[in-house]
């Protein structure tokens, strides 16, 4: 007597129970994301809604679960399946500047079309770097 073949993927999918999206609130039986901060589930469809309407202003650094009582970030693999690729390297590189210039350490360049974040050194730091 041989053993039991694995069931496929597609078996594997169709014995899920079907999961409510917390936003449409419509069954979906795959293509779900998770939030797995706080286990609320997202379909597809609403989180791209959302990460878009998020990233269209410019001041959002951090993108929280959509449940209006929630306070958890939404995690970067989330961002990346749901944003194009060119918005999603834009929102890392405007968090990493927003992180950066917080710090008394960094400073954008005053060249409005440089855009470069550079480090503060003081004057004495400087010669004794040049000077080795």
């Amino acid at each position: 007597a041989g053993a039991a073949a694995a069931p496929s993927a597609d078996v594997a999918l169709a014995l899920l129970p079907p999961t409510v999206c917390c936003q449409c609130r419509r069954e979906h039986a795959v293509e779900l994301l998770f939030v797995p901060d706080c286990d609320h589930t997202l379909c597809t469809e609403c989180a791209r809604a959302y990460a878009a309407r998020q990233y269209a202003n410019p001041k959002c650094l951090e993108m929280q679960c959509p449940v209006p009582s929630c306070e958890m970030v939404l995690p970067q693999f989330v961002l990346r399946a749901v944003l194009p690729e060119a918005d999603y390297e834009q929102y890392l590189n405007r968090s990493l500047l927003a992180v950066l210039e917080q710090g008394a350490d960094f400073f954008r360049c005053p060249n409005a079309d440089c855009g470069m974040v550079m480090e503060k050194i003081d004057g004495a730091a400087a010669a004794a770097a040049a000077a080795a």
